[in-house]
């Protein structure tokens, strides 16, 4: 430097604090002692929770994830949730649910407490949903709008409960997703 003393400047995030060497010629060894006030640490914990469709093993970042009551949200919509916590509770309760999914013991949501280890500074779940169980029914009618008994009704592939009753209606129980499409096919001897 061409100056003949040197500036030292430390700072914080909030303040700005400045301490200058002897002149050039004299530097050797400097100390200087600066207060930089009360210095606190947090602890931090990050969770992080994976949410997948069970059957088709593809991610849901549509899904309702909440800890303690907060909803989370996934940022990248890759259907992974992560949430840093800054000095946690001794547990937290994580939640998770999607309309139309439940999970495979068949719960509308999931629900875990999470007890915080001090010792451990990030937590991952993985949780499966799978499509709700859901009755369906269907009325098979003539085009007079009179009822047919005895109609095999197949939706999406497979027969829908037993063939329609006197009133026209066969009903039985789907995991179908939300969004799935429905295909339905009647089959009676003597109708097309």
């Amino acid at each position: 430097s061409e100056s003949d003393e040197y500036g030292i400047l430390i700072s914080d995030e909030s303040e700005r604090f400045e301490a200058k060497s002897p002149p050039l010629n004299n530097i050797g060894d400097f100390t200087s002692d600066i207060s930089l006030g009360t210095i606190t640490v947090d602890r931090r914990i990050t969770i992080t929770v994976t949410v997948t469709n069970a059957a088709k093993n593809i991610s849901m970042p549509n899904a309702v994830v909440q800890l303690d009551q907060r909803q989370i949200l996934d940022d990248n919509r890759d259907g992974i949730f992560e949430y840093p916590i800054l000095n946690p509770p001794d547990f937290v309760t994580l939640q998770v649910s999607q309309e139309g999914y439940e999970t495979k013991d068949g719960d509308k949501d999931y629900k875990e407490t999470i007890v915080i280890d001090p010792e451990t500074y990030k937590y991952t779940r993985q949780v499966q949903l799978t499509s709700a169980l859901n009755t369906y029914s269907a009325k098979v009618t003539t085009q007079f709008r009179e009822p047919v008994a005895g109609v095999i009704v197949i939706l999406n592939g497979e027969q829908l409960g037993d063939v329609t009753n006197r009133d026209g209606i066969a009903e039985g129980q789907r995991r179908l997703a939300p969004d799935e499409k429905i295909s339905l096919q009647l089959q009676k001897d003597g109708y097309e």
